[in-house]
């Protein structure tokens, strides 16, 4: 278990380091809009499309395309 009080010795410690933000000090945002536009795809495109989501990792025109992360991939 940490010692009573060692939270804040080391975020006073750090402060000259470190920049701490909380975003729901900082965030005044408008109110989220979702657009959905839907797209069809020929099939060969849709077959990458889905090997991407897939696997996260396809290939067009020769080339190998390779997702950095899942967010990637299923954007």
């Amino acid at each position: 278990m940490p010692r009573k009080g060692a939270k804040e010795a080391i975020e006073r410690r750090l402060k000259p380091l470190v920049l701490r933000m909380d975003a729901a000090d900082l965030l005044d945002l408008p109110p989220l809009v979702k657009n959905r536009v839907e797209v069809e795809l020929p099939p060969l495109a849709r077959k990458q499309y889905e090997n991407m989501e897939r696997l996260m990792i396809t290939a067009i025109e020769q080339e190998v395309i390779t997702a950095a992360n899942v967010g990637v991939a299923t954007i």
